[in-house]
């Protein structure tokens, strides 16, 4: 799952997310078509003007990990509101995920529009 993504991410860390996304799925009070947990987040401004994050992603069979990023202007917005850079994002592709067509297909869409850059 990491190999491309996160090649120095730990089994740990992978493991740790992917039974995040797990109870991401599962929902507090529903299930969702797929859940998401953050392996690695990046350092800001690690390669440009973003912060770069690798995350988990599963339908409760499969499993993937995906790039995601949000740009340094978002990033300092977050943090001057005092929100999580990595749990606003996962809030966002969860937002996002709910705007696909409900037919079977939310995982692979999510896949394949990744990496992809989110705002605040």
């Amino acid at each position: 799952m990491l190999a491309r993504r996160a090649p120095d991410a730990s089994a740990g860390e992978a493991e740790a997310a992917l039974a995040a996304a797990r109870a991401d799925q599962a929902g507090e009070y529903a299930a969702r078509s797929v859940g998401f947990g953050v392996i690695r987040a990046g350092e800001l401004y690690d390669g440009g003007d973003l912060q770069e994050f690798v995350i988990a992603i599963t339908d409760g069979t499969r499993q993937a990990a995906i790039v995601a990023r949000l740009s340094g202007s978002a990033v300092a917005r977050l943090r001057a509101r005092g929100e999580d850079p990595a749990e606003h994002l996962l809030e966002r592709m969860r937002s996002a995920v709910g705007t696909l067509p409900n037919d079977g297909r939310r995982y692979e869409n999510v896949i394949l529009n990744h990496p992809a850059m989110y705002t605040a």
